[in-house]
């Protein structure tokens, strides 16, 4: 809450409304003391903004380099990872259309468009064409859907593997920032262990798994262990089936 006083032009009114004590008019814009304009269309937009610039947690770290931002949706992870790593260029992968325009027009207001790059793909085990659902509660739960949908409520997006997705950037990545709304399993998983060998960090926010499938939270850090990672949940998250997993080379 102090930070939220310390680093934004309207704290008292983003405060009031992510408490739930207020409302807050929307579309609006809350300008960050770096001077970022942060575009706020809807409740899940301040939210993710209390996460990431005031909860801060995610791991960005002044001197890195190279940054990977799965699952960037409009863009707030990108504009905080370019202020803490003001050296820093992000590869930002966003497959749902909608939210690239956003997106985009996010970095342009912030004179971010030559320091970030955006993939417009989703990521999957292995190159292929996706749904996704078009009616969702907020922009930042829009999940690959496993079964077949009504063509008419979902809208197909192509995909690709992790390795593909960041084969032209340095061998050495220093973090890689993932939230996929379930997908890190398929993912994370089906990438092999050279791939993720090249980031220094990871990030994961894991979900509840997909229904019907195998895959468990153990597994997947089972499966970052073996590639070398040291693996932690977030604090206050110990057994949960949603957190966010912090896993250092």
């Amino acid at each position: 809450m102090l930070r939220c006083f310390r680093e934004f032009d309207q704290p008292s009114a983003m405060a009031a409304a992510y408490l739930g004590v207020s409302t807050m008019a929307m579309p609006t814009v809350v300008q960050h003391r770096s001077g970022l304009r942060l575009q706020v269309n809807e409740f899940g937009d301040l939210e993710t903004i209390w996460q990431i610039f005031l909860r801060r947690v995610y791991d960005v770290r002044p001197s890195d380099r190279v940054i990977v931002d799965a699952g960037a949706n409009v863009g707030f992870f990108s504009c905080y990872a370019s202020w803490r790593a003001p050296q820093s260029q992000v590869l930002a992968i966003e497959p749902f259309p909608t939210t690239v325009v956003r997106f985009r027009t996010q970095l342009g207001d912030n004179h971010l468009s030559q320091r970030v790059t955006v993939l417009d793909r989703a990521l999957t085990a292995a190159p292929s064409e996706v749904v996704m659902p078009l009616d969702t509660p907020s922009s930042q739960q829009k999940p690959v859907l496993q079964k077949a949908a009504d063509s008419r409520t979902v809208v197909r997006v192509p995909s690709v593997p992790l390795a593909q997705a960041v084969g032209a950037l340095p061998a050495q990545i220093d973090l890689l920032k993932m939230d996929i709304e379930g997908s890190e399993f398929e993912v994370l998983l089906h990438t092999p262990y050279e791939t993720l060998r090249r980031f220094r960090r990871i990030n994961v926010e894991h979900h509840e798994p997909p229904s019907g499938s195998s895959y468990t939270k153990a597994g997947l850090i089972s499966h970052l262990e073996k590639a070398g990672f040291t693996v932690r949940q977030h604090a206050g998250e110990p057994t949960s089936l949603y957190g966010i997993l912090h896993c250092e080379q």
